[in-house]
């Protein structure tokens, strides 16, 4: 990774996340790293795991993968305004049956990304320029290294009791153990269906007359009781059992909804709004919001890798801008380009009186290059559609042409035929 793309692995791999995240223990961190590496060799293919961790379709994600994450298994919720924490939520209620497990690895490895490029010392923008899902104002600082997320899985769920995807789970909670540099709290969510209790024949039932309709209802109704009970335990004991398995206990917590609205005042008590609560446990968070908010992502990453390669093509050493053509090493990596170009501290960064070019003509031209390429793709466009359209009536062409000899074959042989039948009678 580090001779392919190593301005990736100084971005998306920052040795300082991991190191936090392991105490400071550099070997420990430097394992970390190389896990992550490997496996996302493994995951995204080598034509893939070496490009950049987008949604913009030109990335790391395929646009399935992208599909499977906005449909919102997982979702990022606006942040925990008591302790600060991002908060994600998973409900398998939301995820693409088109999808296979790989899909949505891939999701969980972009949120990663995204997730642990922020911390605790620096309020962080997104690329856009404006607060995603997960940004807040009032909402305190926190470090997803240290301080963890909030990871809420929507486990048990009404009405149908439904099993999870056992790999997918499997494979999620080893890289939260082993690679992903975030720390997670978990939270399982189980909203238990409404059910009758059992009935047991009692001694005053007994005394009374009982038809045997009346019986095998109430012994139908005890057995299906039983039958669910049953299965919420075998769901609930093997999803703990793949946390434990990666020694991620310590940070568990499970509830239980026994009656309706328990489960949201225990949500609101860890410190969520109701606005960053989904509408499915009583809150007025929508998933529309996280489709909004991928489009934005999105946008924001193709304008900001035009203006990217813009910049770095203008920070290379040059005399009309004020460069000397002998700048050292040092110098040269000391030019960073920001995601966003047209943040105030982009523009005050770029807006050096000693190049000659202000941050205005800097995004002036930063816009025409935008507004070049948008033309020019959709000329190119209509030149596809067009040759599309003259090979369409080519073959058409063709066809006729075919069908024109077939015809003129017909009627020549039909000429034959009466001429002979002519010569026929004459004789």
């Amino acid at each position: 990774a580090c001779k392919v793309a190593p301005f990736l692995v100084e971005t998306e791999t920052d040795a300082l996340q991991y190191v936090r995240f392991c105490k400071y223990n550099v070997w420990a961190a430097a394992e970390r790293v190389c896990l992550y590496w490997h496996e996302r060799l493994e995951l995204f293919g080598a034509d893939r795991a070496f490009r950049p961790m987008t949604i913009s379709g030109d990335g790391a994600l395929s646009k399935d993968d992208i599909l499977s994450l906005r449909a919102g298994y997982p979702v990022l919720l606006p942040k925990n305004m008591k302790t600060g924490q991002q908060v994600v939520f998973c409900d398998r209620r939301q995820h693409l049956k088109t999808a296979n497990t790989e899909a949505r690895l891939r999701g969980i490895y972009y949120l990663v990304t995204h997730i642990a490029q922020q911390n605790g010392d620096s309020k962080k923008e997104t690329t856009a320029g404006k607060k995603g899902p997960e940004e807040e104002d009032d909402a305190p600082r926190s470090c997803p290294q240290t301080d963890g997320i909030q990871f809420f899985v929507q486990l048990i769920m009404r009405p149908r009791i439904e099993t999870f995807d056992d790999d997918f789970v499997k494979k999620l909670y080893w890289l939260a153990a082993n690679v992903f540099p975030i720390k997670l709290n978990l939270h399982i969510l189980n909203c238990v269906p409404n059910t009758i209790p059992a009935v047991e024949e009692t001694e005053d039932d007994a005394n009374q007359e009982m038809t045997k309709l009346e019986r095998k209802r109430r012994q139908r109704e005890a057995n299906t009781n039983r039958k669910k009970r049953f299965a919420i335990q075998d769901i609930l004991s093997s999803y703990l059992q793949h946390i434990v398995d990666n020694e991620l206990e310590d940070n568990v917590e499970v509830h239980i909804e026994r009656h309706p609205g328990e489960i949201l005042d225990e949500l609101r008590d860890l410190g969520l709004e109701m606005n960053g609560i989904p509408q499915c446990l009583g809150g007025s968070w929508k998933w529309e919001q996280f489709h909004s908010w991928c489009r934005t992502q999105a946008r924001a990453q193709k304008k900001g890798a035009v203006a990217r390669e813009l910049l770095d093509d203008s920070c290379q050493p040059d005399k009309s801008l004020g460069m000397p053509a002998d700048m050292d090493d040092a110098t040269r990596k000391a030019v960073k380009i920001p995601n966003d170009v047209s943040s105030p501290a982009a523009k005050a960064k770029f807006d050096d009186g000693a190049s000659g070019i202000t941050a205005k003509q800097r995004q002036q031209r930063i816009n025409n290059a935008i507004h070049s390429r948008r033309k020019r793709e959709r000329r190119r466009q209509e030149l596809v559609d067009l040759q599309q359209n003259a090979e369409k009536l080519s073959n058409e062409n063709k066809r006729l042409k075919v069908e024109h000899t077939k015809l003129s074959d017909s009627l020549r042989a039909a000429r034959e035929m009466v001429q002979s039948y002519a010569l026929d009678g004459t004789n």
